[in-house]
């Protein structure tokens, strides 16, 4: 159950690239999947625009930032800095049980009420699992997984 990246390393440097383009832009969400193992996908909303700035990671750095012009309206703004690595999250997942084969990694806070902090989400297929790990809490909540 592990990606061997430092997710907020990468996370860090994308939104100093971001930020030369974009000085408003704000951070939402990462994402991971197993399909593009290599790439990290950033979204970042743009007040000044009213839009949504899209950031690859992949095997050759990042590619460079595209802009949306619709907004990003899934997800609330994570502040700066995320206080919990990705492999703090991991090894909260597993200590709960859940350590099968990620099908994706996700950090987001969504708007959905009852989310009361930015969170990773693995899905777990062979498990039939989401599972969250908040990033202030440290707390491990799960959903199912309906693949």
């Amino acid at each position: 159950m592990s990606v061997n990246q430092d997710l907020l390393s990468i996370l860090e440097e994308g939104r100093h690239l971001v930020l030369q383009e974009f000085p408003q832009a704000q951070f939402c969400e990462a994402e991971w999947r197993r399909q593009e193992s290599d790439a990290w996908r950033f979204v970042y909303n743009d007040p000044a625009t009213r839009g949504t700035v899209l950031l690859v990671h992949g095997a050759n750095g990042f590619e460079t930032p595209r802009h949306i012009d619709a907004g990003w309206l899934e997800d609330r703004v994570i502040p700066f800095p995320v206080p919990m690595r990705l492999k703090v999250a991991e090894n909260l997942a597993q200590k709960a049980g859940f350590d099968g084969e990620l099908d994706r990694i996700t950090l987001r806070w969504p708007l959905f009420p009852g989310s009361n902090e930015p969170c990773y989400r693995f899905d777990i297929p062979s498990q039939h699992v989401h599972v969250f790990v908040g990033v202030y809490t440290h707390q491990v909540h799960t959903s199912p997984l309906n693949v």
